[in-house]
């Protein structure tokens, strides 16, 4: 299907390729690599990171500050009363994306303890 992609739109009009990182999209791209030398190919970053956030996510620090953290969203999005005052207190922001970016600002802030956890 790439390859085909590709010769209709021409490789010189291909700036970069961009796949998914799972085995068989990675096995497919090998051997268009080999036959398309000139083309850039990347992974699919939201992708790495996902990976990257679900191993970390593993940490046992981290994963009950996670839970806890998914008990808070089901309890808030699941009731329709505290869901309305969420979305009025905060000017109709999602919970989950100020969620995600604590759990972000927590990994960084003890990165060096959760390295030491590892080893």
């Amino acid at each position: 299907m790439f390859d085909n992609l590709v010769e209709e739109i021409g490789e010189e009009n291909v700036l970069q390729v961009i796949r998914y990182n799972e085995s068989n999209y990675v096995l497919a791209s090998k051997s268009l690599e080999e036959n398309r030398p000139n083309l850039y190919w990347t992974p699919y970053v939201a992708h790495c990171i996902d990976l990257i956030l679900e191993e970390i996510g593993k940490l046992p620090l981290l994963r009950k500050t996670i839970q806890g953290e998914v008990s808070l969203i089901d309890f808030i999005y699941n009731r329709s009363i505290t869901l309305s005052l969420l979305r009025q207190f905060t000017n109709k922001r999602e919970l989950v994306r100020h969620i995600t970016k604590h759990l972000l600002h927590l990994i960084y802030h003890y990165k060096d303890f959760i390295k030491r956890m590892e080893s």
